[in-house]
């Protein structure tokens, strides 16, 4: 512990640095963005609050202006950047700029504004950086933005941005712009800053990667430690360990540390800064939170309650699990950006036990229910995967979730749980009425029933006394009217004609008067009347001729409007279903991720490349088309349901045929999608002639060629993959003998570092993966053939290439890891029950245990005699010790000698040692040679198995391990097989 004072500043707890601060610590990004700087490259920092996003753009304007560049720093913050008026906004840029630059004086810039206010406010600062900016300053110029993320709220800046585009882009025709960089920093996405991606110009610039402090970056900060520890480097990696390296929280635990009352004596170190940290920043951290730090990380996760509630549960997923996969989503990104997130080696995980202890379950569970007072039927609803209707409001508890649902913008998911609850309450509802209703209908029936026979009764008695009464009186009375009514009628007929007829005599003799007195005036008018009419009959003609004209423009325009109403209608259904067909796949991508066979084998690799399908359907490599799209995506979610084909066994039971049920379902839509994906092909056989064409065509019949393997048609699969192959005729030939090799030289010829052959590649993997998830099958089947005719030899090789192909099922860079559980079982297993019981991997793992090989541990006499146990090392005839067998040495007799086998247990299968040998960690004299001699690459591990066994390189291995003097090389009880041996069992 130091006796010498410290200064007061050593530490800077909040906003930017000053220049003397000794606190300061200079991390990879500060030389990045000072050489892409220097380099005229566009930057942009966008991180978490308080990453000292600030003091490196203060630092990093120091260094520049010492190599001669004139900068100026905007803070979109302040007050004159945050009208909402567009002419004032732009307005106090230019006037920033020209204040801070010094160009233009008062009365000259006044008039220059004034000249220039009847254009655009960005085309104004456009003109003033072409006109003012570059011209009156000479040297290299650079504009440093803070707070960009000020623009989020504001309608009209997506032309700022574009803007920034354009200078860029000035500098092929006007080289005074190659003078002009500009740099961005701010808490946002660059999605959230501009929606307009043509005109973004955050795919022309660099991102710089803002992280927290790593041990050795942070060693200066030891020193401000030396008055109160008397080891302050071990102080230090205590706080650093509690803040992960946080910039803002590390400078402040190391402040509290100078400002503790009491010393950290050596050995107490992890006590005093736990108890530091728990008491004064953990512990009702919402009234210590002076800065508000942790506030702003609250008020980020929550300011959107539509959002919140997913980031909630997203943030206690990779909690729970400690890290998960990332998948670059827009939410991972908003939980990175509140800071509460990082991300390392592609894994999310929460920043640093600060967070996780103050932002834990119980206060993820309050914010919840705050959210959502019916978050616990929610969350156990999604997680039966929106099945389990026993989940689902009912009553009261609905009509207060709708009314709560009302006064806000519940998430699709909220809507959907509602919508459910809604539509199984009026289910039961309208059920418990139609009981009512059926049970009242029924009772009514039989009391109309009994009634209308009473009433049936009563009236059949009273009709047969009156009918016989009734029936004579009919007949005479029906007479006397017939006659009577016939008389009258003819009467009254005879009377009107008479009456009409006089009527219309009368009326024409009028009529005939009236046309007499007119004939005559009306002849001296015809010849006028025949003279207006002619000129207006003209008139018309000439009218109507016009008329007929605009009528044809109009018309013409109306069809126009009519091929473009239909041609938008088209695009908008084909963006529909675009749209439609990637929810249905993002669907299967979930399904993915969550789907387990009975063991370990989850489907990450192949919603992976889901996903790399989904986002190729969005860029220019599917060419706008949607005939493209919708094959690339439905031969991708073909894949999908492949993959989710549920594993099934030889067992008959019940579970067992729903299994086989389902896979069936599968298989029949994958079918489906196949032969809809063909359809599109041969319908528009233009449309798939580019090369994204043929490239997705080949994914599809490859598809086709996978499904034909898993319905056990190979004939049937080699002929789809050849129609694959034939779509790309610059590639290798196809060779139906070996279906897996035509595919890894196919992936050999396309290079990594170009854009389209990755994207090629992307849709060759996932169908060579699949292939060779069925050549596993296929040889562990004939395995179990081989083992039941006891051709030891035969089966050893099958086992080797099972356990490859069942590896490179999951990754095409060969690694034990990847081997299925589900196959490795299935082999252990058939060589076990074959053997009686002595031969096997789980057999071999119990004799590794019993010979005390730990994993991890080197023991070469341990090792030796497990290889003694199991037949490998052995006396040689003159009693020489360690004689190691060669492959062909070994017990390979076929069939059983009675009913136990020769060899000792254990003593196969001999596949250990060469997974051994082909580890990539091996250290011993035949290394060189060896890797010579394999080459490199996918196909040296096809070859590993022959190439061992004929060159004696396993006993030359044994022998090295029994004599060499310094034994540096890990046991094979910890090889990776063996590993993956171990952890498969647990």
């Amino acid at each position: 512990m130091s006796d010498a004072p410290l200064s007061a500043t050593f530490y800077k707890v909040g906003g930017s640095l000053p220049q003397n601060v000794p606190s300061y610590i200079i991390r990879a990004s500060d030389d990045e963005l000072y050489k892409a700087l220097k380099a005229r490259e566009f930057c942009y920092v966008l991180n978490s609050r308080q990453m000292g996003k600030s003091s490196l753009m203060v630092r990093t304007l120091t260094r520049l202006r010492a190599d001669g560049w004139t900068g100026v720093t905007l803070d979109f913050s302040a007050k004159d950047s945050q009208s909402e008026q567009p002419d004032r906004w732009y307005a106090g840029i230019i006037n920033q700029l020209n204040r801070e630059l010094k160009l233009l004086d008062r009365p000259t810039f006044r008039q220059w504004l004034k000249e220039r206010d009847f254009i655009d406010p960005v085309e104004r600062l456009g003109e003033f950086i072409e006109t003012v900016l570059l011209p009156g300053i000479d040297r290299p110029i650079v504009i440093l933005i803070d707070e960009i993320d000020s623009t989020i709220t504001l309608p009209f800046t997506d032309d700022f941005f574009a803007l920034i585009r354009a200078c860029y882009n000035k500098r092929a025709e006007n080289l005074d712009y190659q003078r002009l960089t500009l740099a961005l920093f701010g808490v946002a996405m660059p999605s959230e800053l501009i929606g307009d991606v043509k005109r973004t110009p955050f795919n022309i610039g660099k991102a710089i990667n803002l992280k927290g402090f790593d041990v050795e970056e942070a060693l200066p900060l030891a020193a401000g430690l030396a008055v109160k520890a008397d080891r302050p480097p071990t102080v230090l990696q205590e706080i650093l360990h509690w803040t992960g390296g946080q910039p803002f929280l590390t400078q402040r635990v190391c402040q509290l540390v100078v400002d503790s009352k009491f010393p950290i004596t050596e050995g107490s170190e992890p006590t005093a800064v736990e108890g530091l940290v728990r008491s004064q920043v953990i512990e009702q951290w919402e009234s210590q939170d002076h800065q508000e730090h942790l506030k702003t990380i609250r008020q980020r996760l929550l300011d959107n309650e539509q959002k919140a509630g997913y980031l909630l549960e997203l943030y206690r997923q990779i909690q729970q699990v400690g890290s998960l996969p990332a998948q670059n989503r827009l939410e991972e990104r908003e939980l990175q950006l509140a800071g509460l997130v990082v991300k390392h080696d592609g894994l999310l995980q929460v920043y640093n036990p600060i967070y996780a202890a103050v932002f834990d379950e119980v206060w993820i569970d309050a914010e919840l229910k705050k959210l959502r007072p019916y978050s616990e039927s929610f969350r156990a609803w999604v997680a039966s995967g929106k099945t389990d209707s026993s989940r689902l409001l009912r009553g009261e508890a609905l009509a207060e979730a709708e009314q709560w649902a009302a006064e806000r913008s519940p998430s699709i998911e909220d809507q959907e749980f509602l919508s459910a609850s809604r539509i199984q309450q009026q289910e039961e509802e309208a059920e418990l009425a139609r009981e009512k209703a059926a049970r009242e209908a029924a009772e009514d029936a039989e009391q109309i029933q009994a009634e209308a026979n009473r009433q049936a009764q009563r009236e059949i008695r009273w009709g047969r006394q009156v009918l016989v009464a009734t029936l004579a009186m009919a007949a005479v009375l029906c007479g006397l009217a017939v006659f009577a009514r016939a008389q009258m009628s003819e009467a009254n007929q005879r009377r009107e004609d008479a009456e009409t007829l006089a009527e219309e005599a009368n009326q024409k003799r009028q009529d005939a008067e009236v046309l007499a007195a007119k004939a005559g005036e009306d002849l001296k008018e015809s010849e006028t009347q025949r003279q207006v009419v002619e000129e207006e009959l003209k008139q018309t003609e000439q009218k109507a001729q016009g008329q007929q004209a605009l009528l044809a423009q109009l018309e013409q325009e109306l069809a126009d409007a009519d091929a473009d109403l239909a041609q938008a209608e088209e695009k908008t259904m084909a963006i529909t279903s675009h749209i439609e067909t990637v929810d249905e796949l993002s669907t299967l991508v979930g399904e993915l991720y969550e789907y387990n066979k009975p063991e370990d084998e989850g489907k990450p690799e192949a919603a992976e490349d889901a996903i790399k399908h989904i986002g190729f359907s969005f860029t220019e490599f599917t060419d706008d088309s949607p005939e493209l799209k919708q094959t690339l995506l439905k031969s991708s979610m073909a894949m999908a349901h492949l993959h989710l084909i549920p594993f099934t066994s030889d067992d008959s039971s019940g579970k067992v045929q729903k299994q086989i049920e389902k896979a069936q379902k599968r298989i029949e839509k994958a079918q489906t999608l196949v032969d809809e994906s063909e359809r599109l092909i041969n319908a528009n056989p233009d449309v798939f002639k580019s090369k994204s064409g043929r490239e997705i065509a080949f994914f599809t019949y490859a598809v086709k060629g996978n499904l034909r393997e898993e319905q056990e048609e190979p004939s049937n699969a080699r002929s789809s993959y050849e129609q694959a192959f034939g779509y790309i005729p610059e590639k290798p030939n196809f060779n139906s003998e070996d279906i897996a090799d035509s595919f890894n030289q196919l992936l050999a010829s396309s290079s990594s570092d170009d854009l389209e052959d990755n994207q090629f590649r992307a849709l060759v993997t996932p169908a060579l993966k699949k292939h060779y998830d069925f050549r596993a099958k296929q040889l562990i089947r004939k395995l179990d053939q081989v083992l039941e005719e006891h051709q030891w030899r035969e089966a050893d090789e099958l086992t080797w290439n099972a356990l490859l192909s069942s590896a490179r099922s999951r990754d095409l860079r060969f690694s034990y890891s990847n081997i299925a559980c589900s196959n490795l079982q299935e082999i252990d297993t058939l060589w076990f029950e074959h053997s009686g019981e002595r031969y096997g991997f789980g057999v071999q793992l119990e004799i590794l245990i019993e010979t005390e090989n730990i994993p991890g541990q080197d023991n070469k006499e341990a090792w030796i005699q497990f290889a003694r146990r199991v037949g490998w090392n052995q006396y040689d005839e003159s009693g020489v010790e360690g004689y190691w067998l060669s492959h062909d040495e070994l017990t390979w007799s076929q069939g059983m000698e009675g009913e136990e086998l020769v060899a000792p247990p254990g003593h196969l299968p001999f596949v250990s040692p060469i997974a051994t040998l082909n580890s990539p960690d091996l250290d011993w004299p035949y290394s060189q040679p060896l890797t010579a001699a394999l080459g490199g690459g996918v196909s040296s591990w096809d070859r590993g198995y022959d190439f061992l066994r004929s060159a004696n390189w396993i006993k030359r291995w044994g022998q090295w391990i029994s004599t060499a003097g310094a034994y540096n090389y890990d046991i094979p009880s910890s090889s990776p097989l063996a590993r993956k041996t171990i952890a498969c069992k647990k």
